[in-house]
């Protein structure tokens, strides 16, 4: 049969939709890029915030109005959207012909045949190097989820409630897979999980994020390494000592930070303040004095004042991060946070959130002076989606999807590849992202 995937969500969504991917091909069947083509719509939803959902929702709206007018056409919901609320989309959209929670997704195949649903609460599903698996990413990176789950307390977040609790996967399969997408010629490897950094301790054998990081920096070629979802509390000397001395390693870090004000991070379950933060950048900064820094953070939770707020306001300013996504707060059922009260108003939340960005781009627009006319090592992502004719690329300190990018507009810029390491000059600073001149 022919089939139809979209994938939703996070880099983690992506890797399941791969692996469900992987099995439908092994069993026989073909992917088809044109659902209005398709035999099978598969949905990988994802439900972690209101927005998402309603995303989530829309696509399996839209291969429902398909199906209104080829009957035959089966519409299939997996992901986190169906593993929260898997009775209420069997009651409320009965039209689905399967659907499929996380930990559900070698049953993909039979979900497609039509076969009887598995049961209701499958064991915990983790994926391994031997899996099968088709990637949906470019040719040149790949994500490698080196643990399923989380076992924080977040009062704010459902996934603990959706994916279950934090397991790691042994080193040497995380290993395997490394080597066998080097094989393949991928040229960058983005390692993923819900806490990187909390890798390998419920292991029997006991690991760490370190040690994993050490060994992949061990295998032979061309490549980079990206950290990313790396918990604070787990960023150690050790862990920065490695990535300062690595030869593949991107000096990177991915550091979901929420708040600042210690108020706001003790209702919202996250250790640290401020000010430890801002001691943990500065010491990430010494031990890698060229390291880029993202965080995201929350505004407008529950019981958020203007004073917590101007508090990371000020925050943001003294911390100068390379990358900041800001994210109003999502209200969610299923979550501790959806008890506390007072709520802040979405228009004082999407406020806030619009002030933040403006310190953001102050200090972004300043960096920008001081990197332009400086050369940077790339690697080539191809031709642009945005701009016709011009060719985009990426520096160590800019991850696929959810950073800046490099437009590439003179130089030599003729024969190049997605996967092709580049040096490039930056020229312009434009919204975010830069124009530069390609030299060899």
């Amino acid at each position: 049969m022919k089939i139809h995937l979209i994938s939703l969500g996070c880099p983690k969504n992506t890797v399941d939709t791969e692996v469900m991917l992987g099995h439908l091909l092994q069993a026989g069947h073909e992917v088809a890029t044109d659902p209005a083509r398709a035999d099978i719509i598969v949905i990988n939803t994802c439900g972690f915030i209101q927005s998402a959902k309603e995303e989530s929702l829309d696509a399996i709206m839209a291969a429902l109005d398909l199906k209104r007018n080829r009957p035959h056409l089966r519409v299939v919901a997996a992901g986190c959207l169906t593993q929260r609320y898997r009775a209420e989309l069997a009651r409320e959209i009965p039209e689905l012909d399967a659907i499929l929670g996380v930990n559900e997704l070698p049953g993909i195949v039979a979900a497609v045949r039509g076969d009887a649903p598995a049961a209701p609460e499958p064991p915990l599903y983790l994926y391994g190097h031997d899996t099968p698996r088709r990637r949906i990413t470019p040719g040149h990176y790949a994500y490698i989820k080196v643990s399923e789950g989380c076992s924080r307390s977040c009062s704010f977040c459902a996934i603990p409630a959706i994916r279950g609790p934090f397991r790691s996967r042994p080193p040497a399969d995380i290993l395997a897979e490394a080597d066998n997408l080097l094989a393949e010629g991928v040229r960058e490897l983005i390692l993923i999980g819900q806490d990187t950094t909390a890798y390998g301790g419920d292991l029997a054998d006991p690991a760490t994020i370190s040690a994993l990081l050490r060994a992949l920096d061990s295998r032979p070629g061309d490549f980079w390494i990206r950290l990313m979802y790396a918990y604070p509390t787990g960023i150690t000397d050790e862990l920065l000592s490695v990535m300062a001395g690595g030869i593949h390693i991107c000096p990177y870090l991915d550091i979901p930070l929420q708040h600042s004000h210690p108020d706001i991070l003790r209702r919202m379950g996250r250790p640290g303040s401020g000010e430890r933060f801002l001691a943990l950048l500065a010491e990430i900064r010494r031990m890698i004095p060229e390291c880029t820094l993202r965080t995201s953070l929350i505004v407008g939770f529950p019981g958020e004042t203007e004073t917590h707020f101007r508090h990371l306001e000020d925050f943001v300013r003294a911390a100068r991060f390379d990358h900041l996504g800001v994210f109003t707060y999502s209200d969610e059922e299923q979550t501790a946070a959806f008890a506390l009260r007072p709520k802040v108003s979405v228009r004082s939340a999407e406020d806030r959130r619009r002030r933040l960005m403006e310190v953001q781009a102050a200090w972004l627009a300043e960096q920008a002076r001081q990197r332009i006319g400086h050369k940077y090592p790339a690697i080539v992502d191809g031709w642009s989606r945005e701009a016709e004719f011009l060719i985009e690329a990426r520096t160590p300190g800019q991850a696929p999807d959810i950073d800046s990018v490099i437009y590439c507009t003179r130089g030599d810029l003729e024969g190049l590849r997605p996967g092709d390491f580049i040096t490039v000059r930056l020229q312009e600073y434009v919204g975010y992202d830069y124009t530069a001149a390609v030299g060899r």
